[in-house]
């Protein structure tokens, strides 16, 4: 299948875009091996999709806003998606990525605000500049030990991710990479680890260990003593008072508490 560009308004000139409100099923024949990129960008009343066996290849931006499209499967040849080929298809719930995919390309499910389910291969080994930015219903993900960086904002703003399991072989976490996920409690960072700044930018601040909604100088005073060796905080205590996520109690937990005390975060 060819690649189609966009005109000076902004609409993909393929061969069936007059049927482009009218177009609910798309079924590509067997033999194909590669979409196009925007080859059906913006056809917003597509609900099913059939992939041939023959796939191996598709292209950016192919299915852009296809708001209406429901689950589907990759054939298994699959072993490249381009840039955005997904973004805005807000009625996707899972996504099983083809063992074979090396990497998750920029936008490529950006804005599937409905997407609850990613299964990501061992074959992935890096995750693209916000791939799943604005995927408002992940709650929680698991990366395998084949990924080794994650790029800017790559989960940015996902505002349900509450649980993240990294793999120990990841290299590097980028800037705002889980950025607004202020659901997010359950993370380790692994040892060795390289974090760009602001990873976790504008979450929500840690450090209310007793729980009861507001930071104060008892939460300072007990992350503190815990630091110290004085008195010890339970697994639960730490998992709240660990600002940086690093599964370690340092001056930088009791100071941050110390911050939102005063106001200065």
């Amino acid at each position: 299948m060819s690649d189609y560009s966009e005109n000076e308004y902004g609409i993909a000139e393929t061969p069936w875009i007059p049927y482009q409100l009218t177009i609910k099923s798309v079924n590509i024949k067997e033999g194909v091996t590669r979409i196009g990129d925007n080859a059906f960008w913006g056809f917003e009343k597509i609900t099913t999709l059939k992939l041939p066996t023959t796939l191996t290849s598709v292209g950016e931006y192919s299915f852009e806003q296809c708001k209406a499209l429901k689950n589907f499967t990759f054939p298994p040849n699959v072993s490249d998606i381009g840039e955005g080929a997904f973004r805005g298809c807000k009625a996707l719930t899972k996504i099983s990525i083809p063992l074979g995919i090396r990497t998750i390309r920029n936008y490529t499910f950006s804005q599937c605000s409905k997407l609850e389910t990613v299964l990501i291969p061992e074959s992935v080994s890096f995750i693209g500049y916000k791939a799943f930015a604005l995927c408002d219903g992940l709650a929680n993900l698991t990366l395998p030990q084949s990924v080794r960086e994650i790029d800017n904002y790559a989960f940015y703003w996902c505002e349900k991710l509450y649980s993240v399991k990294l793999p120990a072989t990841l290299n590097r976490i980028g800037e705002c990479a889980f950025g607004r996920c202020d659901a997010l409690i359950d993370i380790e960072i692994p040892k060795g680890v390289k974090m760009d700044k602001d990873v976790f930018w504008s979450t929500l601040p840690k450090g209310d260990v007793d729980s009861d909604g507001r930071y104060t100088t008892f939460d300072y005073l007990k992350i503190k003593a815990h630091f110290l060796g004085t008195s010890p905080l339970d697994k639960a205590q730490i998992k709240a008072a660990d600002a940086d996520f690093d599964g370690i109690i340092t001056v930088t937990d009791y100071l941050n508490v110390k911050m939102l005390i005063r106001g200065l975060k």
